[in-house]
């Protein structure tokens, strides 16, 4: 029985190994609006299996505007709201307007909290792989789906 022993003690490791590979990724893709700003190309793909498992690939041009309020009529904040309207069975116009521009600000800028910056990569459930400057940002669960090409995927 070595294996039952340290079982816990594996899936702790397991859980900082999942928490360290989320945060690596909620970095690098915080480091995409600073990497426009600093001239990088303002293009930018989400691929997401949505809550049905269907895949889907945005491409839209991302700004500062997309992660507030003032990024509703963007094409970012539009995918969100997709999102949102999908897992909330009441959507309330203003409400909605608020909590999209607050996951945008969320996934694009960050939050702090007890003194660190910490982000999202999910919005309701749905977990955003991005493709930037030639760069896909993305756990390694998802390299495979986000990497699949418009042909494999209708073959």
């Amino acid at each position: 029985g070595d294996e039952e022993e340290g079982g816990s003690a594996a899936k702790s490791s397991l859980w900082w190994y999942v928490h360290i590979a989320h945060t690596r990724v909620q970095a690098q893709v915080r480091g995409i609006l600073p990497a426009i700003e600093a001239g990088a190309s303002a293009e930018v793909t989400a691929i997401y299996l949505d809550l049905h498992g269907e895949r889907h690939v945005k491409k839209f041009s991302l700004s500062a505007a997309d992660a507030t309020v003032g990024g509703w009529d963007r094409p970012f904040q539009r995918m969100l709201h997709q999102l949102y309207v999908h897992t909330h069975r009441h959507v309330e116009p203003e409400k909605a307007k608020r909590n999209v521009a607050q996951q945008a600000g969320r996934i694009l800028i960050g939050f702090r909290k007890k003194g660190k910056v910490h982000s999202c990569i999910t919005a309701w459930g749905v977990t955003l792989n991005f493709e930037h400057a030639g760069r896909l940002i993305c756990l390694d669960k998802f390299a495979a789906m986000a990497r699949r090409t418009d042909e494999e995927q209708a073959a």
